[in-house]
């Protein structure tokens, strides 16, 4: 994270994976699935849209426990992470980040 913006290294296919885990988040059911067990970590929401705007493809991968769960697939070149770094919208900081949360929560 670097301010307020999330690092674009997020949007990253992480070692061998086939692509991005992901989760639609459609109720406030999939907000605490997402964080079950990483509740001190951050989560940002991006539009699925804007996504298939850059050429990703999402299919649903449904995980015991997250039905809405998700890859995205595409190409995570610089380019298309960085322009999906700068449409994130933080959800919840990270609680390490508590004061940038104060700050932007002030305006």
């Amino acid at each position: 994270m670097n301010g307020s913006i999330p690092d674009s290294s997020l949007f990253k296919k992480q070692g061998s994976e086939v692509g991005v885990s992901t989760t639609l988040w459609q109720t406030r059911e999939d907000e605490i699935c997402i964080l079950r067990d990483r509740e001190t970590e951050g989560l940002i929401s991006i539009r699925v849209g804007f996504l298939r705007s850059l050429g990703f493809g999402i299919v649903r991968t449904a995980l015991v426990g997250n039905l809405n769960h998700c890859d995205v697939f595409g190409q995570f070149s610089s380019s298309n992470r960085k322009a999906i770094r700068d449409e994130a919208k933080w959800v919840k900081y990270p609680d390490s980040y508590a004061g940038v949360q104060v700050m932007l929560e002030s305006r």
